[in-house]
């Protein structure tokens, strides 16, 4: 990307798409609605489909700051899966696991 090719002005830039730099760019959005952010992605998009989860990754606060902070808990509760936390296996000595979740 060339540097002329940026819109002017560009208050905010964040370098990254991915789970923190979208949902940092919401949160200036909704704060300041007047502030210019720009995000920058090196992948080419459409992403994978395994770009997209999150996992454990996302810790009990991250769902506060998803839901207090952005504003996203009817999409949550809506279009996303509930997650209850860890699952532990104990082999007992199997090696068959896939048989033991």
């Amino acid at each position: 990307m060339h540097t002329d090719s940026l819109p002017t002005p560009t208050d905010v830039l964040i370098m990254g798409g991915g789970l923190a730099g979208m949902t940092l760019a919401l949160q200036l959005r909704r704060r300041l609605p007047a502030l210019n952010v720009l995000v920058l992605e090196r992948r080419s998009h459409p992403v994978p489909v395994a770009c997209h989860k999150v996992g454990e990754s996302s810790v009990e606060i991250g769902a506060h700051y998803f839901e207090h902070t952005l504003g996203l808990g009817e999409h949550l509760q809506g279009e996303q899966l509930r997650k209850f936390g860890f699952r532990f296996f104990f082999s007992e000595g199997r090696r068959d696991l896939h048989r033991v979740t």
